[in-house]
């Protein structure tokens, strides 16, 4: 993914709904300078380059629906060190001057960056030192990086590591995060009410108490459910296993926990995506017989892992930092950075490799212009197509048309912007009765538009057809 090879530090991906994905890595020389590598849906390079250099110090990323992204980075202060952020948009020019996430001084600080469905922003650290030591602390701010609260505590004082943050649909942002109580350490998940400006208690996730539950990672989908992974001790024999439970918007699990890996590592660490359907994939990092290698598997909404898991990586003596970023509708990207080393000298570039859900509907791409031809279906069915949307689009028709008079059935459109249309989840849709119904959306942002055709009642012989101008 970097475009220079050679000597590089992987930091992150992260994946916006439009199908954008973006790349940080840094330079592993001197200078260690950060870059962003950001490409859309069809995998063309966004902006005037291909590698944007970002803010010194650059630890987290995260980009909103239509492809804009915030980046979180460090910088020093005397003593201490204070976290920013930057706010840019989809062609990479700067809308918000970096902004000082923390109002309290810390000695030592590090955190991670979320961009909500709606477009605020949430981060979520924790720090270490004397001032004050191990505390976790979370704070929002909208789309323009202006703070929509004051910093808030999250998790007492035994926060050890803030492993992941997002925003529900009602503004409540979730955290996921290590505890180390004791000298044990628990995989922990703690609610912040934006409406009452209150944090609430924290929940453990692990249900077995061994001591050791922690490499966690959260994810959530537009219904504002949520996922926790983790990594435990003990639990299954001698090393490491890799765990995912399911959460609902509430807070109330869904099933109990999930059993993703199959071996005993000797060491480990998580990432989790969830979809919209509920389904999720889980990666890992496992350690085992000398080899370091990403796997990930595949899990269905009851919490069955549909197959073995994948190996995404070969078998090489070294594997990096890895991420697994992709969107709610089942894309996603594993990327990692391997390490090779000859004799006193090392190279290590960052790899990528796509994935599309196989718990997922695979929608049917469709060119501008070129129909969908003779579709039919049962009352109630779904059939899903998508569209990628070039940048200065002027307009996009989607026409659905009878081939017979009269109509044959009666089918609706359904269209949403970066994830599968539902009847209750919908950026728009028709409600005319028989087979010729017709969206037009003016100027739509660039990326990934899918659509719906729904059988209010069984139906046939109707053509689809996209028009972008």
């Amino acid at each position: 993914m970097n475009e220079a090879t050679g000597a590089q530090d992987y930091i992150g991906c992260a994946a916006a709904a439009n199908g954008d994905i973006a790349t940080v890595w840094r330079s592993a020389t001197t200078a260690r300078i950060p870059y962003v590598k950001r490409v859309d849906a069809s995998g063309a390079v966004i902006g005037a380059t291909e590698s944007m250099q970002l803010p010194q110090d650059t630890i987290s990323v995260s980009a909103a629906k239509n492809g804009a992204f915030a980046v979180l980075h460090a910088k020093a202060n005397g003593s201490n060190t204070d976290l920013y952020l930057s706010v840019y948009n989809r062609n990479g020019q700067l809308v918000a001057a970096p902004v000082r996430v923390n109002d309290t001084q810390h000695t030592g600080i590090t955190g991670l960056v979320k961009v909500a469905q709606d477009g605020t922003i949430a981060v979520a650290w924790y720090t270490w030192g004397n001032l004050p030591a191990r505390n976790g602390y979370l704070k929002r701010f909208n789309a323009n990086g202006a703070p929509l609260n004051y910093q808030r505590q999250f998790g007492g004082d035994n926060v050890y590591v803030a492993n992941g943050v997002d925003t529900d649909t009602n503004g409540d942002v979730i955290v996921a995060f290590t505890s180390n109580t004791g000298g044990r350490y628990d995989t922990m998940a703690v609610r912040y009410s934006s409406a009452e400006d209150w944090v609430y208690p924290a929940a453990r996730v692990n249900t077995y108490l061994g001591t050791r539950q922690w490499g966690s990672s959260l994810a959530m989908n537009a219904a504002g459910n949520y996922l926790v992974s983790w990594v435990t001790h003990g639990q299954d024999g001698n090393g490491f296993s890799t765990y995912a439970q399911l959460f609902a918007r509430g807070g109330a699990r869904i099933g109990q926990p999930t059993r993703v890996s199959t071996q005993i590592s000797d060491d480990s660490a998580s990432a989790a995506l969830l979809f919209d359907n509920n389904s999720y994939a889980v990666a890992w990092m496992s350690y085992v017989a000398g080899q370091r290698t990403i796997n990930f598997a595949q899990v269905d909404s009851a919490g069955a892992v549909v197959a073995a898991p994948t190996v995404a990586t070969p078998h090489i003596n070294y594997v990096g930092p890895f991420s697994l970023c992709g969107t709610t509708a089942g894309k996603f990207s594993i990327q990692w950075r391997p390490a090779a080393v000859s004799g006193s000298s090392w190279t290590a570039d960052v790899l990528a490799r796509d994935y599309m859900a196989d718990t997922v509907v695979t929608p049917t791409l469709l060119a501008s212009g070129v129909p969908a031809s003779n579709l039919s279906d049962a009352a109630g069915g779904w059939k899903y197509f998508k569209v990628i949307v070039p940048a200065n689009t002027g307009s996009m028709r989607i026409a659905l048309s009878s081939r017979v008079t009269p109509a044959s059935g009666n089918a609706d459109l359904f269209l949403r912007y970066g994830g599968l249309p539902t009847l209750a989840t919908t950026d728009g849709r028709t409600t005319e009765a028989g087979n010729n119904d017709s969206l037009t959306v003016s100027a739509p942002p660039p990326g990934t538009f899918y659509i719906g055709v729904y059988g209010q009642a069984a139906y046939a012989a109707a053509d689809l057809t996209v028009i972008l101008r």
